[in-house]
C-alpha cells in the first residue's frame, strides 16, 4: 500500500523489533517470557519493552536481571498500558522503521518468534503479522483439556482463537494480542488501542486498523505458547471473553457474528432441557398423574432431552478430535465436553452481562478497570 501520513514524515534510517508486553502482579511468568526473549535468533536491533501498571511483586527486579527496559505505568487496562508502550517506542526510534510485537506475561516465544515475524515486512502490504497460540505441554491437565476445546472445530462460537487458516501467509481479519506484531507508523495511524477498553482490546485494534486501509496477515507456522486456565479461572475467562465481545459488539456491529446472539441462550437452554429432565424423571418415577397420556409425554420429554444432550456430547468429542490443538491426547478430547459445556455456559452468561452492562452504562460501556480473570498471587509462578 501506498506509505501513510505518518510514514511519509518519517525519514527511515533502520528497521528495530521491539516487544511490549503489559504486565502486572506477574513477576514468576514473566520471568520465563523473558527467558524465551533472550534466547531469540534474531540477528537484528532488538529492544524489550516491558509496561508494568503498578506491580507490587518483584517485577522491576526480574526486568533488571534480564536487562529489558521497565516502564512504570499508571494504566488500569491492557489497552492504556499498550498505548502507553507505543508512545514511548516511537518516542525512542521517530525516525526508525520500527516492528511491534506484542505478546503476553504468561507467553513462551520460539527462538524464531521474531524472525518468522519480521521476515514478512518486506512486503509493502503487510501491516500486521499473527500466529497461533496453544498451551505448553507442562501445563496442567485441566489447562490441556481447555486448549483442545478452544482450538476444536464447530463449537467455538465464531471466535477467531482456534481457527488456523491455510496457506503460506494468509489475510485475515483478527491476530490474537498475544501472538502479533504491527508496523509502529500503522499503529500511530489509526491512533493505537482504543483509549480505556476493558477488553477484546485487540480485536477492536485490527478493526481499526482495516478501517484504515491496513491488510493483516497470519502465517501458521508462528506458534507461541500460552498459558492456559484451569477449571475455574477457564470458566471466569469465558464470561469475561463473552461480557467484553457484547460490548464491542455494540460500538462495532462488524466485529459481531450471528454466534454472539445465539450463544447468549446456552444457559437459558440448559436450565430449560435440566428441568425438563427432573421433571419427566420425577413424573416418571412417581406417576403422580396415573395416566398414560402423561407417562407417555414424560417419556417422550425424557427421551428428547437425552437426545440433545447426546448429540451435543458427539459434537463436542468431534469437534475436539478434529481440532488444531497439539494438545489432543485421548484424555484432553474425552474431557471436552465438559470444558466446552463450561465455555459455553461462561460465555453465554458473559454475553448476556455484556447486554446489562451497556443498558446501565450507555456510551460509556466497555471503558473503565480492564476484566481479569487471572488470580495473581505475587508468590505464585503459574497461573492457578
Amino acid at each position: 500500500m501506498a506509505p501513510t501520513e505518518v510514514q511519509a514524515k518519517m525519514t527511515i534510517t533502520s528497521r528495530v523489533a521491539c516487544v511490549c508486553i503489559p504486565t502486572i502482579n506477574a513477576a514468576g511468568m514473566l520471568k520465563q517470557a523473558l527467558a524465551t526473549l533472550k534466547n531469540q535468533d534474531w540477528n537484528g536491533e532488538l529492544e524489550i519493552w516491558v509496561i508494568d501498571s503498578n506491580s507490587v511483586d518483584d517485577t522491576e527486579q526480574v526486568c533488571e536481571d534480564f536487562g529489558v527496559k521497565w516502564i512504570l505505568d499508571e494504566s488500569r487496562t491492557r489497552a492504556d498500558a499498550c498505548n502507553f508502550g507505543i508512545q514511548q517506542i516511537h518516542s525512542a526510534h521517530p525516525n526508525d522503521d520500527v516492528i511491534v510485537l506484542f505478546t503476553d506475561d504468561d507467553a513462551l516465544l520460539p527462538s524464531d518468534w521474531i524472525t518468522s515475524h519480521l521476515k514478512w515486512y518486506d512486503r509493502e502490504e503487510v501491516a500486521g503479522v499473527g500466529g497461533q497460540n496453544w498451551a505448553p505441554p507442562d501445563d496442567p491437565w485441566s489447562a490441556r483439556c481447555a486448549d483442545v476445546v478452544i482450538g476444536a472445530r464447530w463449537i467455538t462460537s465464531g471466535t477467531r482463537y482456534g481457527e488456523v487458516p491455510a496457506g503460506e501467509l494468509t489475510q485475515v481479519s483478527h491476530n490474537p494480542g498475544v501472538n502479533a506484531s504491527y508496523r509502529l507508523s500503522a499503529l500511530l495511524e489509526v491512533g493505537g488501542f482504543a483509549k480505556g477498553s476493558i477488553g477484546a482490546e485487540d480485536v477492536e485494534l485490527d478493526a481499526r486498523l482495516r478501517d484504515g486501509g491496513f491488510k493483516l496477515w497470519f502465517d501458521p507456522t508462528i506458534s507461541v505458547g500460552h498459558r492456559r486456565r484451569t477449571i475455574r479461572p477457564f470458566s471466569k475467562q469465558m464470561m469475561n471473553y463473552g461480557k467484553v465481545r457484547w460490548i464491542l459488539g455494540e460500538r462495532r456491529t462488524d466485529v459481531r457474528t450471528p454466534t454472539h446472539h445465539l450463544i447468549a441462550w446456552f444457559p437459558v437452554l440448559t436450565h430449560t432441557i435440566l428441568g425438563i429432565m427432573l421433571l419427566s424423571t420425577t413424573l416418571i418415577l412417581t406417576d403422580i398423574s396415573h395416566f398414560m397420556t402423561s407417562t407417555m409425554a414424560a417419556h417422550t420429554l425424557f427421551i428428547a432431552s437425552s437426545i440433545i444432550i447426546g448429540l451435543y456430547l458427539i459434537l463436542c468429542w468431534a469437534g475436539a478430535a478434529l481440532g488444531n490443538s497439539p494438545r489432543r491426547t485421548l484424555s484432553t478430547v474425552l474431557a471436552a465436553p465438559l470444558f466446552a459445556f463450561i465455555a459455553h455456559y461462561g460465555y453465554g452468561t458473559g454475553v448476556r452481562r455484556g447486554k446489562l452492562h451497556v443498558r446501565q452504562h450507555g456510551s460509556a460501556a466497555g471503558i473503565g478497570k480492564q476484566i481479569d480473570d487471572r488470580t495473581r498471587d505475587i508468590e505464585d509462578n503459574h497461573l492457578p
